[in-house]
């Protein structure tokens, strides 16, 4: 069977994008169309705060911040709790604020009272991570404003990231935000960086850049980088023919005391997923058919690409066969596993 029939193919109908809800909130609160309790979820929790914050710029008297909001846990809070805070009239500002965080397993009554809430108070319900599935987060999310704060799309990450170096004075091209990125290993499967570590790491890469245009060694000062990410710019120098700088690299993954056997399972796997990404290509399948079909990110699909424009599919097959092969030898006792790496590099 040709595997782009069996995958679906380049004609896979394309699907519409839903509008990250970074912009949508946006685009609510600047046109007045935010109305009723709001339900905000999601791995972002950086974008959270920074929604609660306009929302709040938006309803609430900055005098009367301290009597107008309210910070709720949920952990041991009542539904007459609740309505006592949410039916408070608040004293100086448009609205009350009641912010109610770490929701759990609400119940019916409480998705119930979401009718009651009153016009002067807006309620804000953060839950971390709610199952669809269940009648309770159905019945909130139709009676509610509902924001999912995802991963930003890269667009958007990109913009942020400019916008952070330029207010700090600084600029970034093009080339050196592509090596950001994925240093930070943001795209990552099942990544844990979020935006709250990125914009940790722009504070110390701002305060380590002398100049103005940002350099590789501020990146270097600031993002350690995750194992995957720093793996992919090892194949990066690889793809680029640059032998002496992937020795380098190999080599401060070896000095940071990465496994032998999970690194060259990650290797393996980088490997693996350009070899993927090419004959996909190959096959004249886009990049977001290709991010539907395997489920990577299509800022990975889009560095996998281009370091496969340098390697030939025969080269890569013959990488990953010794690779398989090294991988034995090592486990078997019978290879130094640096050695074999660095054999593995020279050779490619």
């Amino acid at each position: 069977m040709n595997p782009g029939k069996q995958r679906g193919g380049a004609g896979m109908a394309q699907r519409e994008k839903k509008e990250h809800a970074y912009n949508r909130i946006n685009k609510d609160i600047k046109s007045n169309a935010i109305a009723g309790p709001l339900l905000f979820y999601g791995r972002e929790k950086f974008l959270i705060e920074w929604a609660i914050g306009m929302i709040e710029k938006q309803w609430i008297n900055p005098a009367a911040k301290e009597l107008d909001r309210n910070n709720l846990s949920w952990e041991g809070i009542t539904i007459n709790d609740l309505m006592d805070f949410c039916e408070t009239i608040p004293m100086l500002s448009e609205k009350r604020l009641v912010v109610l965080q770490d929701m759990k397993n609400p119940g019916e009554e409480f998705a119930a009272y979401l009718d009651q809430i009153p016009e002067t108070c807006q309620l804000i319900m953060i839950w971390q991570d709610p199952d669809k599935r269940t009648k309770a987060y159905k019945e909130i999310a139709r009676k509610s404003g509902e924001y999912e704060f995802g991963i930003l799309d890269e667009p958007d990450l990109r913009k942020y990231i400019d916008k952070r170096f330029r207010q700090a004075g600084k600029i970034i091209s093009s080339s050196r935000m592509n090596q950001l990125i994925q240093r930070t290993g943001y795209y990552d499967k099942d990544s844990l960086y979020t935006l709250n570590n990125l914009e940790n790491d722009l504070k110390k890469i701002i305060a380590h850049c002398k100049e103005q245009e940002v350099g590789e060694e501020d990146l270097r000062a600031g993002v350690l980088g995750n194992l995957e990410s720093n793996v992919f710019e090892m194949l990066d120098a690889i793809a680029g023919n640059k032998k002496e700088e992937a020795f380098r690299l190999l080599h401060n993954l070896m000095v940071t005391g990465e496994n032998i056997y999970y690194l060259l399972a990650v290797i393996i796997g980088q490997f693996e997923t350009i070899l993927e990404i090419k004959e996909l290509r190959e096959e004249g399948i886009d990049p977001a058919s290709m991010h539907r079909l395997t489920g990577i990110h299509e800022f990975r699909i889009k560095k996998a690409l281009q370091q496969g424009e340098r390697i030939s599919v025969r080269q890569l097959k013959t990488t990953l066969s010794r690779l398989y092969e090294v991988d034995r030898n090592i486990k078997n006792g019978q290879m130094d596993g640096i050695l074999a790496l660095e054999l593995i590099i020279a050779g490619v």
